[in-house]
């Protein structure tokens, strides 16, 4: 039996390299074109997902893979007598590339675990061969240029996912391997320089938070600044009153604690209907609509009802409604400036009393001491859920009405200030990432300030990996 004849390095190298043609930008002169399957090994993990176990080896799925970095969470396992029946087809070793094929498609990171693990479907390992900088790798599959070839060379319809035959055929640019490494250590030092930059803005996006929770909280004790003491307190039954042993906490003299169904007109449930995207009837509220203490109107359905229900149940400036049921049990919402609208069973409204201003209420519902009151009533409920009882049994401190109103204008100033803060924060964010983007297009079409004209030209590299790999070094 013949012996399969051994290609020759011209015929490994029209397999490896890109006609011009073909090539998807131009490259620095000493660089080369070549398809990623001819420069690395590939392991490919389709197929069934291994039987999952409660400990034992470490798997990682296409959930732990993030673009440029391997997520702790999921954390999920095989055990050790399936993991060498699982990992036939190869095992990964540290800086080895895994890439995920769909569901995301074309997420790239670094394996950086240094243990022994298993790797589930939809991940392929792609593991450029010696001496390649593989860190140099990872970043061009993750620069916008090879993402946009990735999405472009995708099949599927309702998940989109790419072939490990195919992926092979991707044209990636190779660079001279000293412009290889000074690429990959320039990106490592620009990214970490905006990773430290991005986790100051978590900082602040974190102070945020706290500073909103502390101004809430210093608003419904009396210590924002604006109480004045010699202001009449509201005349409440002292049947209303809540008992000195039950008051969370002390507050100032001309205020009282009350139990929040006595402020209130009604507590009502809301209608149940079917939600509808035809124009026929009144808009009709439901908990999803209400996102970030804002309603966007022109995207909440309608639905169908009679004219007496419409009255019953149609919502009217200054109501507030409450989510009753779910995940969002106790989230809120003001009703301010309202379309002909009716609201869902799942939903509370409070219809409040003269004596109540509806911003300091509604500022009241975002406050730590009412979250901590809708928790420890919801504590050995099987379903979270707050019922109407439960919302007009809770205390609430009731300053004079004046207060009220001084107390609701402040607080809406300094969060409005907060939310900017956080809003700036985020924008920054958003030109942090596009930075990085910004860095792998350049890095990747030799613009970065690093290249070299002087490098030996890459076709050499490309020569001593083939001939490599091939068997002929």
């Amino acid at each position: 039996m013949s012996k399969t004849r051994q290609k020759s390095l011209e015929e490994l190298l029209e397999e490896a390299l890109v006609p011009e043609e073909e090539q998807p930008y131009k490259a620095p002169e000493n660089w080369v074109w070549v398809r990623l399957g001819s420069i690395s090994r590939f392991i490919d993990y389709r197929g069934k997902t291994p039987k999952k176990t409660e400990s034992g080896i470490r798997l990682i799925t296409a959930k732990n893979v993030r673009m440029g970095y391997i997520q702790d969470e999921p954390k999920e396992f095989i055990s050790e007598k399936d993991y060498d029946s699982w990992m036939t087809r190869g095992i990964p070793n540290v800086g080895d590339i895994l890439f995920t094929t769909e569901a995301p498609l074309g997420n790239v990171a670094q394996l950086d675990i240094n243990e022994k693990i298993a790797l589930a479907q939809r991940i392929i390992t792609i593991s450029p061969y010696q001496p390649l900088e593989k860190t140099f790798f990872k970043y061009c599959l993750m620069s916008p240029q090879m993402q946009a070839l990735i999405k472009s060379n995708a099949t599927g319809t309702t998940v989109s996912g790419i072939k490990a035959s195919r992926l092979k055929e991707i044209e990636v640019p190779l660079a001279p391997l000293h412009e290889q490494k000074r690429i990959a250590d320039k990106v490592e030092r620009l990214f970490a320089k905006i990773d430290e930059a991005k986790q100051l803005i978590e900082e602040v996006k974190g102070s945020v938070e706290l500073r909103r929770a502390a101004i809430l909280d210093r608003a419904f004790r009396g210590e924002l600044g604006t109480n004045d003491p010699f202001e009449a307190p509201n005349q409440i039954n002292e049947k209303e009153i809540v008992p000195p042993n039950e008051q969370p906490y002390q507050v100032p003299e001309n205020w009282v604690w009350v139990k929040l169904k006595s402020c209130l007109k009604n507590l009502q449930y809301g209608y149940t209907a079917s939600s509808s995207v035809s124009e026929e009837g009144p808009k009709y509220l439901r908990i999803t609509d209400i996102q970030n203490g804002h309603v966007d109107w022109e995207k909440v359905p309608h639905c169908k009802i009679d004219e007496e229900q419409l009255e019953k149940y149609r919502l009217n400036k200054g109501d507030i409604v409450i989510a009753r049921t779910g995940a969002t049990t106790g989230k809120s919402f003001l009703i301010d400036d309202v379309p002909c609208a009716v609201f869902a069973s799942y939903l509370i409204r409070l219809t409040i009393n003269d004596y109540l201003d509806a911003r300091y209420l509604w500022n009241y519902l975002k406050s730590p001491m009412y979250w901590k009151q809708i928790t420890v009533v919801q504590k050995g409920i099987a379903q979270p859920g707050a019922n109407a009882q439960i919302i007009g049994g809770l205390s609430l401190p009731l300053p004079p009405v004046r207060e009220q109103q001084r107390i609701a204008e402040k607080v809406d100033f300094l969060l409005n200030k907060l939310d900017s803060e956080k809003q700036l924060a985020l924008e920054i964010e958003q030109k942090i990432d596009l930075i990085k983007q910004s860095i792998l297009s350049k890095a990747f079409s030799g613009e970065l300030g690093t290249n070299d004209p002087n490098d030996e030209h890459a076709i050499e590299l490309l020569k001593e990996v083939l001939l490599q790999t091939s068997g002929q070094s």
